[in-house]
């Protein structure tokens, strides 16, 4: 089998993983993550992992170039939007924090 999208993977983990859980890294306005619950339709838990910072470009003398990385009153209009879309999902978990840091709340299963 070939997957040509992302959305052809998810319509597989609707199949064969019903109830199964997901972690999306990088949830900037949940498009994706809206895309995912609308699609995996068995899903059990999708937990949705961003930090929703600004970070100051500087700090990365290698470079640090993201579209999403928006001033912060941006960052906490959107984690906000975020809470306020999925607060009666009860599948939805959020974690304001980065992908590190997130990772520790998170077993090895």
């Amino acid at each position: 089998m070939t997957l040509t999208d992302r959305i052809s993977l998810l319509e597989i983990c609707d199949r064969e993983f019903p109830n199964g859980n997901a972690i999306e890294v990088g949830v900037a306005g949940a498009h994706f993550a809206k895309q995912i619950l609308a699609t995996w339709k068995s899903i059990g838990k999708l937990n949705l992992v961003d930090p929703w910072k600004h970070f100051d470009e500087s700090q990365f003398p290698e470079g640090y170039l993201d579209g999403y990385n928006l001033d912060q009153k941006t960052q906490n209009a959107r984690y906000r939007d975020v809470i306020d879309y999925f607060e009666s999902d009860p599948r939805v978990v959020t974690i304001r924090a980065s992908s590190p840091d997130a990772a520790l709340s998170f077993s090895d299963q």
